[in-house]
């Protein structure tokens, strides 16, 4: 949705179901290859949208249901996710969705005074597993609202809970 390099737009997804799809857009982002159902341009709204097991026939790559790209906006609003990543710079918020999986490589300086990219799951969101990773002496820029429901945090290499992960 929307077009590289045009500085994107506003766009409103309702009711879109991506299921059981073989990926054709491969990206190497920042050294990570994947293969992406699902990518956007600009702000996006996806409203109850259902997307679910993607798969690449190109070796080498991962294959993510969604993925959300530097210098995108995006609000996911409802709706069953399986694989979902963030690149370093996106902006996503989550409510009232389900999600299985997400790769965040989003982050904030070393002391937290400026956000590059940010994920926040909010009220109603329910996440399997959020893996966070960063680079050099980079924070993981992770935001968990009341209401929301995680079942792991890992980052580098240790499982937490969220009460465990909020007090560290």
């Amino acid at each position: 949705v929307g077009h590289h390099g045009q500085g994107g737009g506003k766009y409103t997804v309702t009711d879109l179901v991506i299921e059981d799809l073989i990926a054709t857009l491969h990206v190497n982002n920042g050294g990570n290859n994947v293969a992406l159902a699902f990518s956007q341009y600009g702000t996006a709204t996806l409203k109850n949208c259902v997307m679910t097991g993607v798969t690449t026939e190109k070796e080498g790559y991962k294959p993510y249901d969604a993925g959300f790209v530097n210098g995108t906006t995006t609000f996911i609003e409802g709706g069953k996710y399986g694989s979902v990543y963030l690149s370093h710079q996106a902006h996503v918020t989550i409510t009232g969705a389900e999600v299985d999986t997400i790769d965040a490589y989003t982050f904030t300086s070393a002391n937290g005074n400026k956000v590059y990219g940010r994920l926040t799951v909010g009220a109603g969101a329910k996440i399997g597993t959020i893996t966070l990773s960063t680079t050099g002496s980079y924070k993981p820029s992770l935001v968990i609202e009341e209401g929301a429901e995680i079942g792991q945090i890992v980052y580098k290499g240790v499982s937490y809970t969220v009460e465990e992960w909020l007090a560290r």
